[in-house]
């Protein structure tokens, strides 16, 4: 994962997203082999552990899944069984299992059925023995205990091909002229405008991209009209000012901002809807970058 680090600094173009990808790739099956010592007999379990690796998982593959466009159906194919056996480690050790995440297999089940149908890939033991438990959780009068032993046992990572047409969906975020010794001024209570530059990479006119902006439990997001971009699909650029409104009554206070893009869902879009916030699951695009405000009177 370095060495490829190391490479993707001097490569543009087409190979940059295969490299993204590879990368991505190479973390997300490291933590499925972190995840699988913590699961070994001999291994005494510590839950806090496994449950932060799973939220990592999580994390990595929905970067994995969301953030690559030019997908090949065996490529689309082989990420949605990752995420399936992210699903059946979350059921490890439960009595009985979420009916949540059970829909959840469902529904990605269903994409990867019918990718499989279209492309006539063969699907694998391990794919076989999930669809039938989750049909009999679905079934049963009583769900018993998922198998999940039965299923890690069935499965075998496979070789992933890679047809080279990935393109990497990214962001860059920049809060112009902050730092922790320029900080921006506000009024409590009054809502305080933050100018910020925007870099959006393969970026289609069919997805919703949002500006996410967080301080403690309070989020806000400002939807990003791509008219408003300068450039192409392929490379988007903006400098765009948003007012946040929970200004703290602190002296001064920090804010967490991001892009991300709503995950829609069979490709539906409602741009009657854009206010207030994503109505969906969202994928990061960028790093999370720090603003600092301080009050007036604090100068």
């Amino acid at each position: 994962m370095e060495e490829l680090g190391m490479i993707s600094l001097k490569v543009d173009g087409s190979d940059a997203g295969l490299l993204a990808f590879a990368i991505n790739y190479i973390q997300v099956i490291q933590i499925f082999a972190e995840i699988w010592e913590q699961l070994q007999p001999k291994h005494v379990i510590g839950m806090n552990v496994l449950d932060l690796l799973l939220e990592k998982l999580d994390i990595c593959l929905t970067r994995l899944r969301y953030s690559f466009s030019g997908f090949c159906r065996e490529e689309e194919c082989h990420v949605l069984v990752l995420i399936l056996l992210g699903y059946v480690l979350r059921m490890y050790n439960v009595e009985i299992c979420s009916s949540l995440i059970v829909n959840k297999v469902q529904t990605v089940y269903s994409c990867l059925e019918r990718l499989s149908e279209e492309g006539q890939l063969r699907l694998s033991d391990f794919c076989k023995e999930l669809k039938k438990s989750y049909i009999e959780q679905r079934t049963a009068e009583a769900p018993g205990p998922f198998p999940v032993h039965k299923l890690l046992q069935l499965f075998c990572l496979m070789q992933i091909p890679l047809s080279g047409g990935l393109k990497h969906i990214k962001a860059e975020l920049l809060a112009t002229g902050n730092n922790s010794e320029n900080p921006f001024p506000f009024i409590s209570g009054l809502p305080v405008g933050i100018t910020f530059q925007i870099a959006l990479y393969n970026i289609s006119n069919k997805d919703m991209v949002w500006l996410q902006m967080t301080v403690g439990k309070s989020v806000q997001y400002a939807f990003l009209d791509l008219c408003l971009f300068e450039g192409s699909d392929q490379a988007r650029t903006c400098t765009i000012s948003f007012p946040f409104y929970a200004t703290s009554k602190a002296a001064s206070f920090l804010l967490r901002a991001c892009v991300c893009m709503e995950r829609q869902i069979e490709g539906f879009i409602d741009w009657k809807k854009v206010e207030g916030g994503p109505r969906h699951d969202v994928t990061l695009l960028s790093e999370e970058i720090d603003v600092y405000l301080v009050r007036i009177e604090n100068r």
